[in-house]
């Protein structure tokens, strides 16, 4: 309002500043401090005294003239955009020379008097037109007054009188003078003094279902009468309510979904003060949050209840094995475990809300009896499978510069063998005979000479000869046992027999299999027993996993051969040009890497036999089985696993095959507000159920269903 008295320059700037220290630490208003906080139209206060309104209603004088002023400024605070309270202040006196924040309330005459402004500024815009706010206390009234040089009128801002407050209009002075002839003045109140209302205490903090006791005080440090009000008002209860009342209870509600702000009003003769509860999710927490015990180990568990100071909970374990004390300890079984087994230790606050699980292990007694030993043993016995795989080893070939030299030879003889034919032949023919071509003519033209036959008789007869000596040669590099020589398909082994080449691949795959699995259980049997974890449950997986490395090494070399895989060679490939070393490194590897072994087959079989349109088969007992490539409907987690009677706990549960669409039941009883996330997640809240354990299972529309293994327990 530019035609009303302003804080200017240096003066605004200090209320500012005063005003923004005392939001920052202490969150008046009800707001929090980190909201946004600015300072709007700024207003000096006259006071309008009952004895001054008989004078203006007998004429003795005008309206103007009776104003005083109060010594106060009143600033509008702003918050977040919307006018929200006042900041009461008083000019700087003494030698201070400080301007002094008396006092800030929240009101919900900020946001009248923000739009009596607009309302002024749109309907008397002139620059002339002086106006100040004024209160009557006698009559619990806010108002306007412009001035002007030939007439005033008045704005009514707020009034108990629905007569006067909320229209908007403009009242001459002898109109709204004859407005208040006609009320009656509100009684308790000190004439010319503006009522104020202070609360106690003015910031708290509370989680769910706690209680906190405000108070009303007058400007004096007396008790008040007050109405109290809550904002929002569907976010606990305040006892008694409905009352006017120096002093209530506020009870917060029984779930808290996130950190908010409630805001406590009181209201009394005409003022109103504000307080701010901040509400937060009580949370559990337990330290340590997992943990291993071994044979004669205990574990103290400490609980964390925020808003508790004592952090009272009730310790439960799931499954019951061994005990708990009240204060967290715990202690295993006399007899302990014979394989490892997960227990989660729970914490329940006193009121039932809120739950936090951790997770002991429970680690059984190494394996030491002689059957380890024996384990052992095996092991190594697996290890004498080498000396078979360097016997059953192909021998190594011929030196190549032996075999250039007899390919040589051997060419040289062929091209002696094609000239004597051709010779001879020549020599047969009659006196007439076809033209011959130019590269003949020499050769038969020669042949016609009895002594150039018998020549290349000769030179076919040495070569031959030197054939001969390049084959003895090639032969003599030769492994002594490859008996057939250096193109047949087999060889003799050292054991006595003569095995054909794709016989003996095939058993070197086997072999490489076995040892890779062999390296496999070695590193873990090794590693195990040094640290005393090995487990007697495991020998068998030991036992059998050589058997599993050398027949998943056939299955890939048979689809390798098969050509169903594609590595270096393919299947056209002769079994002679096989490179033994790729194919028995390649057994090495599927034996040691059986894991990524399985996946790549089943990658292979999805391949082949996966069909086009995948659908729900039925089978002989008219039970429906899953179309290949889909996951089963089964629940593996849930968190958490128990909660209170009362139901209203949320839950996620996950697992696979989940669709759209499904419902949750908690022993028999269908959960409430179920929320499909994905095929591996759904929330729910848990229905009211009586104390105990209760089965948990997903129904898909389609009608498959899934059951937990670890139920529901209500407490």
């Amino acid at each position: 309002m530019a035609h009303s008295k302003q804080l200017q320059g240096e003066r605004r700037a200090e209320v500012v500043a005063t005003i923004g220290r005392l939001i920052a630490r202490r969150g008046l208003l009800g707001t929090p401090t980190n909201a946004r906080h600015e300072l709007g139209e700024c207003f000096e206060i006259y006071l309008l005294r009952a004895d001054d309104i008989r004078k203006a209603m007998e004429g003795h004088t005008s309206l103007a003239k009776l104003l005083s002023w109060s010594g106060e400024w009143h600033c509008q605070v702003i918050v977040d955009g919307k006018p929200t309270g006042f900041a009461r202040c008083a000019e700087p006196h003494g030698e201070s020379g400080e301007w002094k924040i008396q006092s800030m309330f929240q009101s919900h005459l900020a946001e009248r008097v923000a739009k009596a402004v607009h309302h002024l500024d749109k309907e008397h815009p002139e620059r002339e037109t002086e106006v100040k706010l004024f209160f009557a206390p006698a009559f619990h009234l806010y108002a306007f007054l412009l001035e002007r040089s030939h007439d005033s009128h008045v704005l009514v801002v707020d009034s108990p009188f629905s007569g006067l407050a909320g229209r908007k209009e403009f009242h001459t002075e002898a109109e709204f003078l004859n407005r208040l002839q006609a009320l009656r003045p509100i009684q308790g109140l000190v004439p010319g003094r503006i009522p104020r209302v202070t609360i106690t205490p003015q910031n708290i903090s509370l989680t769910e279902t706690t209680s906190a006791t405000f108070r009303a005080y007058d400007d004096q440090g007396a008790p008040v009468s007050a109405i109290w009000t809550i904002t929002p008002p569907a976010i606990g209860t305040v006892t008694p309510a409905g009352a006017a009342i120096a002093s209530v209870t506020y009870t917060s509600p029984l779930q808290i979904s996130g950190p908010q702000a409630v805001t406590i009003t009181a209201a009394a003769s005409g003022a109103s003060a504000s307080a701010s509860v901040f509400l937060t999710p009580s949370s559990v927490q337990i330290v340590p949050v997992s943990v291993q015990l071994k044979r004669n180990q205990t574990q103290q568990f400490i609980a964390i209840v925020s808003g508790d100071s004592k952090n009272e909970v009730t310790w439960v374990l799931s499954p019951d094995i061994g005990t708990i004390s009240p204060n967290g300890l715990y202690t295993p079984p006399t007899a302990m475990v014979s394989d490892t087994t997960p227990i989660k230790v729970m914490a329940v606050s006193a009121r039932g809300q809120k739950i936090a699980d951790s997770t002991i292990t429970l680690i059984p007694p190494p394996w030491a009896s002689w059957k380890r030993n024996l384990l052992g043993a095996y092991l190594l016995g697996v290890f004498l499978l080498t000396f078979l795989l360097v016997d059953l080893w192909p021998p190594s070939g011929p030196d190549p510069l032996l075999t250039a030299a007899r390919q040589a030879a051997q060419a040289k003889v062929d091209s002696d063998d094609a000239d004597l034919k051709l010779a001879t032949e020549a020599a047969a023919l009659p006196a007439v005979t076809p033209p011959l071509t130019p590269a003949a003519r020499p050769t038969i033209e020669s042949a016609t000479d009895a002594s150039s036959l018998e020549a290349l008789r000769k030179k076919r007869a040495d070569d031959d000869k030197a054939l001969q000596d390049a084959k003895d040669k090639e032969n003599a590099s030769i492994d002594p046992l490859d008996r057939a020589g250096p193109n047949a398909s087999g060889y003799a082994s050292r054991l006595g027999a003569t095995l054909p080449r794709e016989v003996d691949l095939l058993l070197l795959v086997l072999i490489g299999g076995a040892l890779g699995a062999f390296i496999h259980c070695v590193r873990s049997f090794t590693a195990f027993a040094g640290n005393e974890d090995l487990r007697g449950s495991w020998a068998w997986w030991y036992y059998f996993h050589p058997f599993l490395g050398a027949t998943l090494s056939l299955a890939s070399y048979m689809a390798l051969r098969g050509g169903f895989l594609i590595i270096a060679t393919g299947s056209s490939t002769k079994t002679s040009e096989m490179n033994p070393f790729a194919l028995t490194g390649l057994a090495l590897l599927v034996g040691m890497f059986s894991k990524n072994a399985i996946t790549k087959l089943a990658e292979l079989f999805d391949t082949l036999f996966q069909p086009s349109n995948p659908k729900a088969l039925q089978n002989p007992l008219g039970q429906t089985s899953v179309p290949p490539g889909s996951a089963s409907l089964r629940i593996t987690s849930m968190t958490p696993t128990l909660g209170p009677s009362s139901g209203g706990n949320p839950i996620t549960i996950t697992g696979a095959g989940f669709k759209r669409g499904a419902i949750v039941n908690i022993g028999g009883i269908p959960a409430t507000n179920t929320q499909f996330v994905d095929t591996t997640s759904i929330m729910a809240v848990t229905p009211l159920h009586p104390v105990g354990d209760a089965t948990v299972e997903v129904v898909n529309p389609d009608g498959q269903k899934g059951v937990s293994t670890i139920g529901y327990r209500y407490i």
